[in-house]
């Protein structure tokens, strides 16, 4: 099921019919190459609202391959994965979009960006992260999602806003 995950990108076709397929090293493999782009869902899957550590491991891998994408991006670091133990006091919201695939198979859900929020010891959530792909960017995404942020989490902190975030702050606490 991972493979279908590939298929906005042409390379590697070996890798993905190889009987030791590991998306997790192929989504390494992509953000060291610096390639970023939306992530499918798997062939009539979709991704779902809010995804934790009960959502299929198809979509904790997407996740964490954007998570790694933005460490690039960032030069912020990175030690995230896949496993229970990564996802144990982590939610996702996913930004999602319908695109058509390469391989001419129809539109397909794509994750294109998300917001990490993470349980602190105190069972605080805070916004540990935000990150949309460059071209949907600037289209108020964050914007529509806050209020819905703010009801499930109340007056939550966030985690070492750049300068891109303060401002978006200002924004909304006009």
């Amino acid at each position: 099921m991972s493979q279908e995950m590939f298929g906005l990108v042409n390379f590697g076709s070996k890798a993905l019919t190889a009987p030791s397929f590991n998306a997790h090293e192929l989504f390494y493999e992509e953000a060291d190459s610096k390639i970023i782009r939306p992530i499918p869902a798997p062939a009539t899957l979709h991704f779902d609202k809010v995804i934790n550590i009960n959502s299929q491991l198809w979509q904790k891998q997407a996740c964490v391959a954007l998570r790694r994408y933005q460490a690039r991006e960032c030069n912020d670091g990175f030690s995230w994965d896949e496993s229970d133990v990564g996802w144990e006091n982590t939610v996702v919201h996913p930004f999602l979009d319908e695109i058509r695939l390469c391989d001419g198979e129809g539109l397909r859900e794509c994750l294109v960006g998300q917001v990490t929020m993470v349980r602190s010891s105190d069972d605080n959530y805070y916004l540990s992260t935000v990150w949309l792909h460059p071209f949907y960017r600037r289209r108020g995404q964050l914007r529509i999602l806050w209020p819905e942020l703010q009801e499930m989490y109340g007056d939550f902190e966030i985690e070492q806003p750049n300068d891109s975030m303060r401002a978006f702050l200002a924004s909304v606490h006009k």
